[in-house]
């Protein structure tokens, strides 16, 4: 599975490098696999990465909203928009 590669690669990786990583990791498990909860966690350290990164924040949205997660999709989203 390329998610699971992408990911135990990040842990070897810095920088940039590593925030792509990650973030491709879960647009991998989000939008291909639909494994939305396991997305969480590295969409959640590559957004802490680059906290106002307007793409990463969608992405952690939509895998909070597709593991029913709404409410913190819903704070997610009030504080990049009052920020």
């Amino acid at each position: 599975e390329l998610a699971g590669l992408l990911l135990a690669d990040a842990a070897a990786l810095a920088g940039d490098a590593r925030f792509e990583t990650l973030r491709r990791a879960g647009e991998i498990l989000v939008h291909r696999v639909g494994d939305c909860a396991s997305a969480v966690q590295p969409i959640r350290e590559a957004l802490a990465m680059r906290e106002e990164d307007g793409d990463t924040i969608v992405l952690l949205a939509d895998a909070y909203m597709g593991s029913d997660a709404l409410a913190e999709a819903v704070e997610l989203l009030n504080e990049a928009i009052n920020q």
